[in-house]
């Protein structure tokens, strides 16, 4: 899972940091996660829950309670789960039937456990505050700052972030009331809104193009202009495989999943994993 000697390393990195502030400022972190586990152990035994300890050096406290017999989800999966979240005190702060969940970018206690489970089975994280939330209050304020939390998780599917981002467009193009191609190379969506009558452009073509770029679910553009060359070899993956069904002189919709534009790192105003829709002209191929 992780490498080990993480933990110890990562939590006495953050003690000696707190070194350098003044006294009644410093925060143990090593002591609150082993006071935390302590707590969580004396829970379990309470109520008569027998526990798992995952493998790695954060070994976190979980109870399967249906392994589920689908594919197992990778770090880098979205994941439509059923989850409610509650303090070791009983106070609930999340309960939610379907929603979306990245696992690498959510709590980093979900991002641990969550790979033990198949598709279609369910279990319970007993997360110290250093693999949930830290130092920090969430959800306006019902998970107080080094707060123990409990997830109790059914993992109905998990999909890679091109599938999601392939149904948030059908999703889109559906309440829309817009019929779009299929591209034969990728799958990705497009419309030809304009028929031109000139040349299909290449992969080495000199393309000129009037444009527009807007995040899928935001209105305002993120970048417009017109009257632009570009080589089409430079452009991103989306642009290459797309152009070349519009014709010069007509206009093309394309919808490109992060994937084929600017993948998990995004580009300036544009965030990692957005999904782009790009309306274009195509002027002239050069």
């Amino acid at each position: 899972m992780i490498k080990s000697g993480w933990l110890l390393g990562a939590l006495m990195g953050l003690t000696l940091l707190s070194s350098c502030i003044e006294n009644d400022e410093i925060f143990d972190s090593f002591a609150q996660y082993e006071k935390e586990q302590d707590g969580i152990d004396a829970y379990l035994d309470a109520n008569n829950i027998n526990a798992s300890i995952d493998t790695s050096e954060a070994k976190l406290r979980y109870v399967i309670h249906e392994q589920g017999d689908g594919d197992k989800p990778k770090l880098d999966d979205i994941t439509l789960v059923s989850i409610k979240g509650s303090l070791l005190n009983g106070t609930e702060f999340l309960n939610e039937d379907s929603v979306y969940l990245s696992i690498n970018s959510w709590l980093f206690g979900y991002y641990l456990l969550l790979p033990y489970l198949n598709e279609g089975g369910s279990m319970t994280m007993y997360l110290p505050s250093y693999y949930a939330f830290k130092q920090s209050t969430a959800y306006d304020g019902k998970v107080p700052e080094n707060s123990t939390v409990i997830l109790e998780v059914e993992l109905k599917e998990a999909l890679t972030a091109f599938d999601y981002e392939q149904q948030k467009i059908d999703h889109y193009l559906e309440e829309n009331e817009l019929v779009a191609e299929i591209d034969t190379v990728k799958g990705l969506r497009y419309i030809i809104t304009e028929e031109g009558e000139g040349d299909y452009p290449s992969a080495n073509s000199t393309i000129n193009v009037d444009y527009s770029g807007v995040i899928l679910g935001s209105t305002d553009p993120f970048d417009s202009q017109s009257g632009r060359d570009f080589s089409l070899s430079g452009l991103i993956e989306g642009w290459k495989i797309l152009m070349p069904y519009v014709q010069e002189g007509g206009s093309i919709k394309m919808f490109i999943p992060s994937k084929y534009g600017y993948g998990a790192s995004g580009s300036g105003s544009i965030p990692g994993y957005s999904t782009l829709i790009f309306d274009v002209k195509l002027n002239t191929v050069k």
